[in-house]
């Protein structure tokens, strides 16, 4: 039988052996848990982003094809996109309606079109309260416009 002197202290708990010693030396006390720390801290800062645009995170990796644009193959599916629920004959808000070449034409001759849709100072951004549209499309009115805005 033992007696009450003769237990163990497990406070004091002293390793028996060498590899109890390497596990005491690294264990939550030693250098491992900081080493794994410091390790992990480097890689996820190494691996932030560092991008701060739109077009770096999401490039577009399709290229938006401009060449002989034509007003009914290109230009009106994307006013049917972005405008007609709003500038059509039936509902022109504000007097607009971009229904049809012969109305689409005044407000290219005269610059609002591009302007709104390109937002810039001066004109009201259209898509009226929402985010520009994408370059794409205001790339190949602005092609179509350069190439003389035909009929076509």
């Amino acid at each position: 039988m033992h007696s009450a002197s003769h237990k163990s202290n497990p406070i004091r708990h002293q390793p028996a052996n060498q590899s109890e010693r390497g596990r005491a030396r690294f264990g939550r006390s030693g250098i491992l848990p900081t080493l794994l720390a410091a390790l992990g801290l480097l890689t996820t800062i190494s691996q932030a982003c560092y991008y701060d645009n739109k077009e770096d995170l999401f490039p577009d990796t399709t290229s938006c094809q401009t060449d002989s644009m034509s007003f009914s193959q290109h230009i009106v599916p994307i006013l049917n996109t972005y405008c007609i629920s709003c500038h059509n004959n039936a509902s022109a808000q504000a007097g607009i309606s971009l229904e049809g070449y012969s109305n689409v034409i005044n407000f290219v001759n005269d610059g609002r079109l591009l302007k709104t849709i390109k937002h810039e100072p001066g004109v009201v951004p259209m898509p009226l309260n929402q985010d520009k549209m994408p370059e794409c499309p205001i790339q190949r009115i602005d092609a179509w416009i350069q190439q003389g805005a035909p009929d076509n």
